[in-house]
């Protein structure tokens, strides 16, 4: 019947241990006569973002575009940050593809502390 010649297809057993009806029942046979196991698969894959990509990114508190590599680096891995989630959000990719359209900003370049001599 189906059943069970579906279930004989599954049980890891060569050919000739498997008895003609399919399913055999009682103790598995010996270590040798099983089937060698499958070839364990890597567990991640490296995969590429398709097409051309635009990184947008913050800078002196705008937004800024750059083409980037899909190969990059950066992209084959996901930082969680506290502002994912809003970063991702289309209202929020709208804002920073106006920001970064700006050709020169009038926005003051940011020091950090250690640039600073006051």
């Amino acid at each position: 019947g189906g059943l069970i010649q579906g279930l004989s297809q599954h049980v890891p057993w060569s050919s000739s241990a498997a008895p003609a009806g399919g399913l055999q029942l009682g103790p598995r046979p010996a270590a040798s006569q099983a089937q060698a196991p499958p070839p364990v698969q890597p567990r991640h894959f490296h995969m590429l973002v398709p097409g051309e990509v635009i990184h947008l990114y913050c800078e002196n508190g705008l937004s800024r575009a750059a083409l980037a590599a899909a190969s990059h680096e950066s992209l084959s891995r996901i930082v969680v940050g506290q502002d994912m989630l809003n970063d991702h959000k289309l209202e929020s990719y709208t804002l920073a593809l106006h920001q970064a359209c700006i050709e020169e900003p009038k926005a003051p370049r940011w020091e950090a502390f250690d640039e600073r001599t006051v």
